[in-house]
């Protein structure tokens, strides 16, 4: 079994327009820093506001924070229009919004092959 490796919490709006985010598949987690959640069976208290993977997370996270930041967001993420559609930018500013990601795991080709039918 492998351990999960994320990167520590990085600001959205510092990581987005740069290099900064790998252009490659994995999972991704949002946080609002200093804030806690209420959730139905219990509290967050690290803030997270959402979890997701992609492909390709530096596109994926681009599209979250365009939503964020959008006076009107009609597409493009849905964390990231609900977030804006129902006023969380008002208790979740978008400059306190952080990310963390890792790198999804390499398949081997002895796996990928058993997948693509040959």
């Amino acid at each position: 079994m492998h351990s999960i490796r994320w990167t520590a919490w990085k600001p959205l709006d510092a990581c987005v327009g740069g290099k900064l985010i790998p252009p490659v598949p994995g999972a991704y987690r949002i946080r609002c820093r200093g804030r806690v959640n209420g959730r139905a069976i219990g509290v967050d208290r690290k803030g997270v506001l959402d979890i997701g993977k992609s492909v390709r997370l530096r596109t994926r996270l681009a599209a979250f924070y365009r939503c964020v930041t959008a006076k009107k967001a009609r597409h493009g993420h849905m964390a990231g229009w609900r977030y804006r559609e129902v006023g969380l930018h008002r208790r979740y500013p978008p400059e306190r919004v952080e990310v963390g990601w890792c790198e999804a795991a390499a398949q081997s080709s002895r796996s990928s092959s058993r997948h693509s039918g040959s």
